[in-house]
């Protein structure tokens, strides 16, 4: 189903993990996979990444985590050909895919904006947007903005 606002605010601010990252109850970590700039969700099952060949791991600085003021070069780096192992070991990547501005997309690889299925008033919903140097899980603006949804779904 849809995500809602109370489900962002808990994936990034309230879950409690327990991954052995030098940081308890890590949720999430900015950084970059290869050239693009991404947000890690960790799963709540996944513990050190001790399913990854040494070669995969990434380095996740203790001060990047569930930090939303990271920017994304202090972050975490993963390789191109690492990617896979990590959405198979159940992180969740959220891209900076930018946002339609009329009939451009602008600030790709810079921000991402992202709706929720939670309505604010008539015309207005809730999102979520990631950037160099912030993350917000409850901002609210106009639905006409062209944001994408990004589904967040237990398998």
């Amino acid at each position: 189903g849809e995500t809602t606002t109370g489900e962002i605010t808990y994936i990034f601010h309230n879950r409690n993990t327990d991954l052995g990252l030098a940081k308890e109850n890590a949720r999430f970590c900015k950084g970059q996979v290869g050239s693009k700039t991404v947000v890690v969700i960790f799963p709540d099952e996944w513990v050190d990444g001790s399913e990854l060949s040494t070669s995969q791991k990434g380095v996740f600085p203790s001060a990047a985590i569930n930090n939303t003021a990271t920017s994304f070069d202090r972050g975490f780096y993963i390789a191109d050909e690492d990617f896979p192992a990590y959405e198979e070991a159940g992180c969740v990547f959220i891209p900076t895919a930018g946002y339609r501005a009329g009939n451009a997309v602008v600030n790709w690889n810079a921000f991402g904006f992202f709706w929720s299925s939670t309505p604010a008033s008539y015309n207005i919903a809730f999102h979520f947007y990631v950037a160099y140097n912030d993350l917000n899980a409850a901002l609210n603006w106009d639905r006409f903005n062209g944001y994408p949804v990004r589904l967040v779904q237990n398998k």
